[in-house]
């Protein structure tokens, strides 16, 4: 027996690990982290063969990780604190920045949001309404604003350096922006996978090496599960991976639309994945189904691309006449979110799912993408 995507078997049996090792009580999660061990040892001695002392040992020491006394909340390191704190007063001075270009009321508190992370200044109605019209994650900061970031990076420059024999000295620049921004903008989780994603990204196409996405989707949860496994317990650490998991099985990544058409639909097939992968989740956590989810996400997206892209032009260059198209692009998204948000059948609202739904929906679920996976590798192309 033989793994063939180990980055991904490890990342799954890290998680049942952490996961087990939360629920059991800690005399049975030693005595069975020292069974598994044994039995590891066995195998190995038996049939020389690496893949079950593998699989034993990243389950084993996901139980250690997963452990209450050792995810227990440990205090910041005096270097932490100082990074934070740092990375607090450049997001002030950011956002003070966007100010002083002439940005003011919502108009400041989205594209702060949107662009900085700082989501306080956002009025209590303005953040119902997102919620009830399935938008509330435009506010969180997630892969979907260092992406469209990243895709700017790409454009204007690694596209046109990646075969340069120079690349390698903008390589460490490029990775700098990526991670300065993560680390401005707060480090949460969702920007944390982002980035790893992103920089592994730009490392394959500098490379010349092809990617398989959800080997890398793997990596960034297996880098930040061994830093930090309380993160599984996370709602947006389980909200994020979910969303680019189930993108990749149901949309793939190698398909590229040219006419609009086709990028109106790949938009569409993006947008109900992400939501088809976390709609179960989020109606346990929030108890509400946002139905106009997918639509909202077909004009939303490129619209809050462009407010991004403007809100960083207005940061770079503090003009007040970038600051009014800012403003003017958000006021119409603000719009069409409220607007949304008080139709009566946007929502379905008090929902109360058990967790054992839960857990058999997403297995039905994964069943029927792996049918039909089969079923189009065993037919082929028509």
């Amino acid at each position: 027996m033989t793994l063939r995507q180990p980055i991904v078997w490890f990342t799954l049996l890290l998680i049942a690990g952490i996961g087990g090792g939360e629920i059991i009580s800690p005399w049975l999660s030693l005595a069975a982290s020292g069974f598994l061990l044994f039995g590891g040892i066995v195998c190995y001695a038996l049939h020389k063969s690496q893949t079950w002392p593998l699989i034993l040992f990243w389950f084993t020491f996901g139980m250690a990780l997963g452990h209450p006394r050792s995810i227990g909340i440990v205090p910041p390191l005096p270097f932490e604190e100082t990074l934070h704190l740092q990375a607090e007063k450049h997001n002030l001075q950011l956002a003070r920045r966007l100010e002083q270009a002439g940005l003011e009321g919502e108009g400041l508190a989205l594209s702060s949001a949107l662009l900085l992370g700082r989501r306080e200044n956002i009025s209590r109605e303005m953040r119902s309404h997102y919620n009830l019209s399935g938008a509330a994650h435009l506010l969180a900061l997630s892969g979907l604003h260092l992406g469209i970031l990243y895709g700017l990076f790409y454009v204007l420059i690694i596209r046109r350096i990646r075969y340069a024999r120079w690349r390698w000295a903008v390589f460490p620049f490029l990775l700098l922006l990526i991670w300065g921004y993560a680390w401005v903008a707060g480090m949460p989780i969702s920007l944390i996978r982002a980035a790893e994603m992103c920089s592994l990204f730009m490392l394959c196409t500098f490379l010349a090496r092809e990617t398989l996405s959800l080997h890398i989707l793997a990596f960034s949860a297996l880098a930040i599960l061994l830093v930090s496994p309380e993160s599984l317990r996370s709602i947006s650490f389980q909200l994020s991976f979910l969303a680019v998991f189930f993108i990749m099985i149901l949309c793939g990544t190698s398909q590229r639309k040219s006419s609009l058409i086709g990028r109106n639909i790949g938009l569409l097939k993006v947008s109900a994945a992400a939501w088809l992968g976390t709609a179960p989740l989020a109606t346990y956590y929030f108890h509400t189904i946002p139905l106009l989810g997918i639509p909202m996400s077909m004009v939303l997206v490129p619209l809050t691309t462009l407010i991004v892209y403007m809100a960083l032009a207005t940061l770079i260059f503090p003009l007040a006449p970038l600051a009014k198209i800012t403003a003017l692009l958000i006021q119409w998204q603000n719009t069409m979110i409220e607007g949304c948000a008080t139709l009566p059948f946007a929502t379905v609202k008090n929902v109360y799912p058990q967790w054992w739904q839960i857990v058999l929906f997403y297995a039905i679920l994964l069943m029927g993408i792996a049918w039909m996976h089969y079923h189009k590798n065993s037919t082929g192309p028509n």
